[in-house]
């Protein structure tokens, strides 16, 4: 339940590819009545919103009683509310700060919902070395795109990425191999490996 229907789109753009089923609102109210429909095992509440704060729609969610397994994250752009619940006493059970980093989401949403994600793992020649040694020096041309795909990567933009990979690939034919390498880890949602080969590429850039 988010105000901002580009975060909506990035948050449904990461977990809808993993299976889950989504349900979205623009606001507390139409929040709180699809809640009330579905039933959901986890609910993601950002803090601002027009009709009540993320607060007043987790403290109904609490007081519905069908709905009392549904697990609460308060999401916020503020750190100042930050909180970290999970007690008896609190009216959630994690909270992140937004811009979004999607490996944090992903870690929240396993640990939140006890689930264990499994990996695929990646033919013997599709695996390369993340730090890129061996594979390609990045024209100075193209270095300007890494750390774009590194602040998309953060955010967990996977649309934005694959159009900057394109970009990436125009700019120069030689960064080919990276970008098909970088498009297979965000297809299986290895971020944490596409991070570190974009942390890596950016240490020598």
């Amino acid at each position: 339940v988010d105000d901002d229907a580009a975060h909506l789109d990035i948050v449904s753009q990461v977990l809808a590819p993993l299976g889950f089923s989504l349900f979205t609102a623009q606001d507390g109210l139409s929040g709180l009545s699809m809640a009330e429909q579905c039933a959901p095992d986890l609910a993601l509440l950002d803090i601002s919103m027009p009709d009540m704060t993320g607060w007043e729609v987790a403290r109904r969610v609490r007081a519905a009683p069908k709905l009392p397994n549904t697990k609460i994250v308060i999401v916020s752009a503020n750190a100042h509310e930050f909180s970290p619940g999970g007690d008896e006493e609190a009216l959630h059970d994690a909270f992140l700060i937004k811009p979004l980093e999607i490996q944090l989401l992903l870690d929240c949403v396993a640990t939140t919902l006890s689930l264990d994600w499994t990996y695929e793992e990646p033919t013997p020649d599709a695996v390369l070395d993340t730090s890129f040694g061996n594979l390609v020096a990045m024209p100075s041309h193209a270095r300007r795109h890494i750390d774009d795909l590194y602040r998309l990567g953060r955010i967990g933009h996977v649309r934005g990425i694959h159009s900057k990979l394109n970009e990436l690939e125009s700019a120069d034919a030689a960064t080919k191999p990276v970008a098909i390498h970088l498009r297979k880890l965000v297809a299986n949602f290895d971020l944490k490996s596409y991070m570190q080969a974009l942390e890596a590429m950016r240490n020598r850039a």
